[in-house]
C-alpha cells in the first residue's frame, strides 16, 4: 500500500501576501502544485491574537495525530510561525517521515560567516528526513556545513501561470523586482553605461533621477500571476549588488548558491536570461541553453550584438520549453518523487 502524502503549510491565508510578492508566490505555488494531497495549515495570518494562533496550531497538530504514522509530510522552509511553536514543529518533523522544501537559507543569505547561525540552521534541517535544495552548489554547501540527511536538487523553482501570448519584442532587457536605488544600484548603472540598450522594468521603488539616458520604460507593478504575460523584452536580467562589475555584497554572494525566483519567472515567460557567470544558476542557463552568462554588465551592448538571430531563436525556444515545465510544476513534482524514493528505500532497509 502506498504511503499517504500530506502537505503542511505555515499559514492559512497567503492570498493577501502574494499580491506583488514573488516570495509569497513561490510558497503558495507549492500548495497548488501538490493540491491533490491533503493539506494542514498550522499557522493563521487571519488573526493577530497570540492565543488564537497558539490554539490554531494545537488543533492542527491534534488532527495530525490521527493520520497513519507511515504518512509522508511535505514542509516548506523557513517556516513563519510563532517562536514558541517552532521547537514543537521540529519535534514533529524528527518523529515523522518529512520532506523539507528549502526556499531560503537565512544563515547563508544574511548571516555570511556567522558560524552559530549556520550551525543552528543545519541543526534544524537535520530534523527532516529528506531535504530539497536549490541546486548542486547549495547541496554541497549544506553537506560541507554538517547536513547529514539525503539531499535532492530542485534545479529550478516552478512558476505557475498561464502560457504567455506571443508579442512584439520592443526592448533588449527586461527586469522585475525591487527597483529602489539602494537595492538595485547595478540596474541604474547598467542603464547609464549602456545607452544603446533599451530596458523594460517592473516593480516598486523606481527612481528615475538616477538614470542618465532615455533608454528605459517603467511598467509599474504587476501581480506575480499576471506579469508572465507582460514582458516585451528579448532577455530577462538577473543580477544583484551595488556594481555592474560583479554581484557584490551579501546578497550578491548568495547568488553563488541560490536559485532566484526571477529565473523561474523569465522561463515561464519564455524569455532567455542574462546572469552572472559565477552565479549558481549560470550552470542551469548554460546546460539548458536558455540565455547568456556574463562577467559584468559594462559591455552589455557589445555582448548582445554578438548574438545572431538564429542563436537567439534557439535560446528562446529552449526557454519556452523550460517554461512549459515550470508552469506545470514539473521541477517540484520530480524532486518530491525522488525524495519519496529515498524514504521508501530507507523503509525497506529498516
Amino acid at each position: 500500500m502506498k504511503e499517504k502524502i500530506i502537505v503542511l503549510d505555515d499559514t492559512q491565508s497567503r492570498s493577501a501576501l502574494t499580491k506583488f510578492n514573488a516570495g509569497s508566490k513561490a510558497r503558495s505555488d507549492i500548495d497548488r502544485i501538490f493540491s491533490a494531497y491533503p493539506i494542514y495549515f498550522f499557522g493563521n495570518y487571519n488573526t493577530k491574537k497570540y492565543i488564537s494562533r497558539i490554539l490554531f496550531y494545537q488543533r492542527a497538530m491534534h488532527r495530525l495525530k490521527k493520520e497513519d504514522p507511515r504518512s509522508i509530510y511535505i514542509m516548506q522552509y523557513p517556516e513563519y510561525i510563532l517562536p514558541p511553536l517552532i521547537k514543537r514543529l521540529y519535534q514533529f518533523a524528527s518523529a515523522h517521515r518529512t520532506i523539507v522544501y528549502i526556499h531560503d537559507l537565512n544563515s547563508l543569505r544574511i548571516g555570511g560567516d556567522n558560524r552559530e547561525a549556520i550551525k543552528e540552521e543545519i541543526s534544524r534541517l537535520n530534523t527532516f528526513s529528506v531535504i530539497i535544495a536549490h541546486n548542486r552548489f547549495m547541496h554541497q554547501w549544506l553537506t560541507e556545513n554538517g547536513c547529514t540527511r539525503p539531499i535532492v536538487d530542485l534545479n529550478l523553482f516552478d512558476y505557475l501561470a498561464e502560457e504567455p501570448k506571443e508579442k512584439p519584442l520592443r526592448y533588449d532587457i527586461g527586469f522585475a523586482g525591487n527597483l529602489e536605488y539602494e537595492k538595485s544600484k547595478f540596474l541604474y548603472k547598467a542603464m547609464n553605461r549602456n545607452p544603446e540598450v533599451t530596458f523594460e522594468v517592473f516593480g516598486k521603488g523606481w527612481d528615475k533621477k538616477h538614470v542618465e539616458h532615455d533608454n528605459h520604460h517603467y511598467q509599474g507593478t504587476k501581480d506575480p500571476d499576471e506579469i508572465v504575460d507582460c514582458f516585451h523584452s528579448r532577455f530577462g536580467l538577473i543580477w544583484d549588488g551595488d556594481t555592474t562589475d560583479t554581484c557584490a555584497g551579501r546578497y550578491g554572494a548568495y547568488e553563488r548558491y541560490n536559485n532566484p525566483h526571477k529565473l523561474s519567472l523569465y522561463m515561464a515567460a519564455g524569455m532567455p536570461a542574462i546572469v552572472w557567470q559565477e552565479a549558481a544558476i549560470a550552470d542551469f542557463v548554460k546546460k539548458n541553453g536558455v540565455g547568456i552568462v556574463l562577467h559584468d554588465l559594462n559591455d552589455l551592448h557589445s555582448e548582445l550584438a554578438k548574438i545572431t538571430p538564429d542563436q537567439y531563436a534557439q535560446m528562446r525556444k529552449n526557454a519556452q520549453a523550460v517554461g512549459d515545465r515550470a508552469r506545470a510544476g514539473v521541477f517540484s513534482k520530480t524532486a518530491v518523487r525522488t525524495a519519496v524514493k529515498y524514504l521508501r528505500k530507507e523503509a525497506e532497509h529498516a
